[in-house]
């Protein structure tokens, strides 16, 4: 079940990265202004948390194999 969490996580990820570039596709110059950091914070964020959370299955699969 953590599988397909993590698989979720990942899939809305790369949906939400998307998502970004067709916004940034379809504003002007004076929107990237403030639409980049903030982008990029939440981007941040949101792998930092998707790392941690996918090496912490992970490490919790591996100890329920051994």
């Amino acid at each position: 079940m953590k599988i397909f969490s993590l698989l979720f996580l990942w899939i809305f990820f790369i949906i939400f990265l998307i998502g970004e570039i067709l916004i940034l596709a379809n504003v002007g110059a004076i929107a990237w202004i403030f639409l980049i950091p903030l982008f990029i914070l939440f981007d941040t964020v949101f792998l930092f948390i998707a790392i941690a959370w996918t090496f912490s299955v992970g490490i919790k699969e591996v100890r329920e194999v051994k």
